[in-house]
């Protein structure tokens, strides 16, 4: 169970047993961040959006590039902002839809119970984040949306500058 964020087992753990923990949490609202460790650079190839047909937009999502200001550093400055206020807005920015992968496993935790849509973001080249640029991608959502699950995929390469 969990507890104080901490993982609470009901009986006592012995020499190699293996423990594999998965947790995930409805924020009210989030921020996180896409950017290359130090002295690398992300390609970014590709990225996808995949949610369930039952997930309603509570609020906008916004995919935001930063980078340092060359005239204030280190303090960084949004380059570009891509708000979806709608789940049309994903259908016409994306570069398409893979087609519903089915309800499977049956309606218990491990199954999935509500069909899944999938918007790729194909792009016709890679889109380099440098880590001595200071870039990154920010995704952010100021509510709690409703539905079984939507999540981002962003498929890099990461190599050194």
């Amino acid at each position: 169970m969990y507890v104080d964020a901490q993982v609470t087992f009901n009986s006592a753990l012995t020499e190699g047993d293996l423990v594999r923990a998965s947790f995930s949490k409805s924020p009210s609202t989030f921020l996180w961040t896409v950017a290359p460790s130090a002295g690398k650079r992300l390609r970014l190839m590709y990225c996808e959006i995949q949610l369930t047909t039952d997930a309603e937009f509570a609020a906008d999502f916004v995919y935001e590039t930063w980078a340092y200001n060359p005239y204030d550093l280190p303090n960084k400055v949004k380059i570009n902002e891509f708000r979806y206020r709608s789940i049309s807005d994903l259908l016409f920015e994306s570069t398409g839809v893979y087609p519903t992968v089915p309800a499977i496993g049956g309606t218990g935790p491990r199954g999935l119970n509500k069909e899944v849509v999938i918007f790729p973001f194909k792009y016709n080249t890679a889109r380099d984040m440098r880590a001595s640029y200071g870039v990154e991608i920010r995704v952010k959502s100021d509510a709690v949306h409703t539905g079984t699950m939507a999540t981002t995929t962003f498929y890099c390469l990461e190599e050194d500058e």
